[in-house]
């Protein structure tokens, strides 16, 4: 990995510029424009393709293991290097951290794992291509596969953008159409514990990862000095792009969650990572993807990777999820985060604050329903009918 400030001044590999306002000696002389108001800058040449905006730079480099992708962000005139697509070595170490084995140990029993079916997109992608390139935006395509999927990433650069908009489609070849999970990770570049990172929910065990049910303003985020990185999920395709798994989503009690479900209509969950001791390299790993997992409690979520057990028939050949990778070399020290909240509210809050569907009164009047229905709330008690329990309301003749 980078050393700390790794810098360059050069934007890459010099080849078909597919900007025609920009012309190619003025961007080989490495010149800054002012931050905000530069194009888009497309590049291809021998296979590679890099493109930038003055205030970030991705580079995709085609090589023996796949395409390296690798993420700057602009500090002072200088390219430093932020975030990288992450390939767990192969083979794993012994210390890998369950979510990547290569096999497992459940409960001190070393099973193998179904690794035909645990899909890390990095890993799968051979090719690259530009298919958009515009003042106002670029869009750069990857893609590779293997005997159980095809997979497509799409990377978007926009004008004045910080953060770049990642989309994953994924087809299953089987039939039927077989999953355990489809992830994309990401290594931070600074290594060793970061000075700040968060993330939506806790992790305590091994196995654990972070269910989209706790997805209220989601973002797996780390910060090294002025280095910042964090993975914002695209909220919107989650319930645009449901794929179904019969049996996904079991809950670990059988009194937790006791709702009358079409077992055949449950999506497959969307789950956040984040790895700050992986075992497989010294820097914080972020990921994203779709997998299921064990309800434990209402919000802690578990992955069960010994011998298949998570693997899933799905009701669709493709899975589709996608993120936004937020990046900055300049943060404030530990302030890094404070990007993330008006990003997320400007995507989402805004608009969802004054459509706030599905609620059925405005705000105020929820309020007034609501805050004297919970201090009067005295707790529930458990009872039993026909042999199953069931919650019910405390009421005075209980105490």
């Amino acid at each position: 990995m980078p050393a700390r400030g790794e810098t360059s001044k050069r934007p890459g590999p010099v080849g078909r510029l597919l900007l025609a306002t920009v012309t190619l000696p003025w961007l080989a002389a490495g010149l800054c424009f002012a931050q905000g108001t530069d194009p888009v800058v497309a590049i291809e040449a021998d296979g590679a393709v890099e493109v930038a905006n003055g205030r970030i730079r991705a580079v995709f480099a085609p090589g023996e293991q796949g395409v390296e992708q690798t993420f700057y962000a602009d500090r002072n005139g200088s390219w430093i290097k932020v975030l990288e697509a992450f390939r767990p070595p192969s083979p794993r170490p012994a210390t890998t951290t369950e979510l990547y084995l290569d096999r497992s140990s459940e409960y001190g029993r070393a099973l193998d794992v179904a690794h035909a079916y645990r899909l890390v997109v990095s890993e799968l992608l051979r090719a690259v291509r530009i298919a958009k390139a515009s003042p106002d935006e670029a869009v750069v395509v990857l893609s590779g596969g293997n005997a159980t999927a095809l997979v497509e990433q799409t990377v978007t650069l926009r004008r004045g953008a910080s953060s770049l908009h990642v989309d994953i489609v994924g087809t299953l070849r089987g039939e039927p159409p077989r999953l355990e999970y489809l992830l994309s990770p990401w290594v931070f570049a600074e290594a060793g514990l970061p000075d700040f990172s968060h993330a939506p929910g806790f992790k305590r065990s091994a196995g654990d990862v972070i269910g989209d049910r706790v997805f209220f303003a989601p973002a797996a985020l780390v910060q090294s000095d002025s280095l910042f990185a964090a993975v914002l999920p695209d909220l919107d395709q989650i319930n645009r792009h449901p794929v179904y798994a019969e049996g996904a989503r079991p809950q670990k009690h059988p009194w937790i969650f006791r709702v009358p479900i079409d077992s055949s209509r449950i999506a497959l969950p969307h789950v956040l990572d984040l790895e700050l001791a992986s075992g497989m390299t010294d820097n914080p790993v972020l990921a994203y993807g779709m997998m299921d997992v064990l309800t434990e409690h209402h919000f802690y979520w578990r992955h069960l990777n010994a011998g298949g057990t998570f693997v899933r028939t799905l009701s669709g050949a493709e899975i589709r999820y996608g993120m936004d990778l937020l990046i900055s070399a300049s943060a404030a020290p530990n302030r890094g985060y404070q990007t993330v909240s008006p990003w997320l509210w400007e995507r989402y809050g805004r608009r969802h604050f004054h459509q706030p569907r599905p609620q059925a009164m405005p705000f105020a009047e929820y309020a007034r329903a609501l805050y004297p229905a919970s201090f009067s709330y005295q707790g529930y008690v458990v009872d039993v009918a026909d042999g199953d329990p069931f919650m019910r309301q405390r009421e005075a003749v209980d105490s």
